[in-house]
């Protein structure tokens, strides 16, 4: 199995850099401006010391999209925690405050979700991690999707790590909001229940 970065090392850079400016639609007029920013993110990679102690390994694979069955390759990273859930037993997304029924498992909990986004982790962690290829696809082609996927919200770490902390940030409000909307109905609920009672 090999590491990111000797992939990169063994692969024509051109040929990636081609594969990556046909999937961004670049014109004449950009052309220049994505090879040398897209140079630029192989370099900074390279040059970076890995953390082979916390890195996930990469995952790649061939699928299909669920809208047109186009096949299409994914990247993502691999829970080294992850858990198969019990056999038979059906995906449950609820609350966590409510009891997971009989026969389902809990979809929300980390152990059982096998494939992860890069989104806004450091590159450190993945330029040293084990890229296991199930799309048999050629190195260019591989690095160029690894490289796509990374880059995919900003070229560099701190683009990436900005646009990940202001969703997780939205995130977080929209979670309370509706915590709020859930803990106003429950008291109305309960103040119904009791005016009930009276009578």
């Amino acid at each position: 199995m090999k590491t990111l970065r000797q992939i990169i090392e063994k692969c024509n850079i051109n040929n990636v850099i081609d594969i990556l400016l046909k999937k961004h639609d670049a014109t004449a007029e950009n052309k220049n401006q994505y090879d040398n920013v897209y140079r630029s993110v192989i370099n900074n990679l390279l040059e970076l010391k890995g953390d082979t102690e916390k890195s996930w390994p990469i995952h790649v694979q061939t699928r299909k999209d669920d809208f047109d069955n186009t096949e299409y390759i994914s990247v993502g990273l691999i829970n080294p925690t992850y858990v198969e859930p019990p056999e038979n037993f059906k995906a449950w997304y609820g609350e966590e405050e409510d009891v997971v029924p009989q026969g389902h498992y809990n979809a929300n909990l980390e152990k059982h979700t096998k494939y992860w986004a890069f989104g806004g982790s450091e590159w450190r962690l993945y330029i040293d991690a084990n890229v296991i290829d199930e799309s048999n696809c050629d190195d260019d082609l591989l690095v160029a999707e690894i490289i796509w996927e990374i880059t995919f919200y900003g070229f560099d770490e701190k683009t990436n790590k900005k646009f990940f902390d202001s969703l997780t940030e939205r995130l977080d409000k929209v979670l309370e909001e509706e915590k709020k909307k859930k803990s106003i109905t429950k008291s109305n609920k309960t103040k119904k229940n009791k005016k009930c009672k009276k009578r």
